[in-house]
């Protein structure tokens, strides 16, 4: 059934304001008084109403009859369609596919974000319009100097403010947004179309050669139910501070409730010494037969200022366990990160062409890629 007949019916709110304007027009002629009866006769030939009045009147009842009846008849008529067709599309989407459901979702989720976009937008303007008005009215700059435009949210920006409530927020929030693209990245990716075992990690620089990329894909098909798989991962996190990994170190920083922790990564040289930091935030959400672990970085967070010298990933990775039976799940693993070719200063890479670095970050990060699979298990 096209969703565009549905936009097109009245809602249920439409319908309740039909009957209670055919309901209004009821009491409308109830209060009416009529000239015909007997009570409001004129007895004398003085106060004889005119043949036209009564005419007028009468056909004003005639007209209000007729539109109280055509509009009972609209609202029987248009909730009996609402009706069936509600009815057909529960039923389209009981019997609807897994990539169905996907493509329905997908579509709800564009339209949903394209209308947040536009909102945003016409905030944005909104705002710009203002700061430009009290710009004008009381500050004097030079021409030269800028007038700062709006706030941006901080979880957009993926910064983390210092005060607790607004950390809170901010964390969820980030999550969240990136937990709703999980399905739409692995459909693009290809993910839920590779075989059993598939496997790969690529490092590159972009077209424009200025940042190094990062992609990793796994799948495999594990001999355990998927909410023991998973919860081994997550016990992992949640009974230890620090993790220690080939050519890598995790410590726990912060949780946010049973579902949600902020752990930092540092990427380490052969000689044990960092090159990189990663502030990432990991949330936890249950489905039906399946558990998604979302990933994020943090660009910027004031409780936690960058270290000198060291890389600043912009970094994104999920891991869904799905349920094949009763004892065998299946593992999706999906990252996608991004550095800038060129090393921050004092960097242990410094003075290093991009290839180099991309051959070394590769050597490096296999292992602790190896390692990362053989935890969920």
């Amino acid at each position: 059934m096209d969703d565009s007949v549905l936009a097109d019916l009245p809602s249920a709110e439409d319908l309740k304001l039909i009957n209670e304007i055919a309901d209004l027009l009821d009491y409308a002629e109830i209060d009416q008084p009529n000239v015909s009866s007997p009570e409001h006769s004129v007895q004398s030939s003085d106060e004889a109403v005119p043949v036209k009045v009564v005419k007028s009147q009468h056909y004003y009842r005639q007209r209000q009859k007729d539109e109280r009846k055509y509009l009972h008849e609209q609202v029987q008529e248009l909730s009996s369609q609402l009706s069936v067709l509600t009815t057909m599309k529960s039923l389209e989407a009981e019997q609807c596919s897994h990539w169905e459901k996907v493509a329905r979702t997908q579509k709800l989720g564009s339209q949903k974000a394209t209308l947040e976009n536009a909102r945003l937008k016409r905030a944005l303007e909104d705002q710009i319009k203002l700061a430009e008005a009290l710009d004008q009215l009381l500050v004097k700059r030079p021409r030269l100097a800028t007038f700062p435009t709006a706030d941006v949210i901080d979880w957009k920006l993926r910064k983390l403010p210092i005060d607790d409530a607004r950390r809170q927020t901010t964390f969820h929030a980030m999550l969240d947004d990136a937990y709703d693209h999980v399905d739409t990245s692995f459909l693009h990716k290809g993910l839920y179309d590779l075989c059993d075992n598939h496997r790969s990690l690529d490092v590159t620089t972009n077209e424009k050669e200025d940042n190094i990329i990062i992609d990793v894909q796994s799948v495999k098909q594990i001999e355990n139910n998927y909410l023991n798989c998973s919860n081994n991962f997550w016990a992992l996190f949640q009974n230890n501070e620090h993790i220690n990994l080939p050519n890598a170190h995790l410590q726990v920083l912060e949780r946010f409730g049973n579902d949600g922790f902020y752990f930092t990564h540092r990427a380490l040289m052969p000689q044990k010494n960092p090159y990189s930091q990663y502030l990432w935030g990991v949330k936890r959400y249950f489905e039906k037969n399946r558990v998604v672990l979302v990933f994020k970085t943090v660009l910027e967070d004031e409780r936690y200022p960058p270290v000198p010298g060291l890389y600043i990933g912009n970094h994104s990775a999920a891991i869904i366990v799905e349920a094949v039976d009763e004892l065998w799940c299946r593992r999706r693993m999906s990252m996608l990160g991004q550095l800038p070719v060129q090393p921050p200063e004092l960097s242990p890479l410094s003075s290093n062409p991009s290839h180099f670095i991309c051959e070394f970050i590769m050597h490096q990060i296999s292992p602790t890629f190896e390692a990362i699979e053989s935890l969920v298990v």
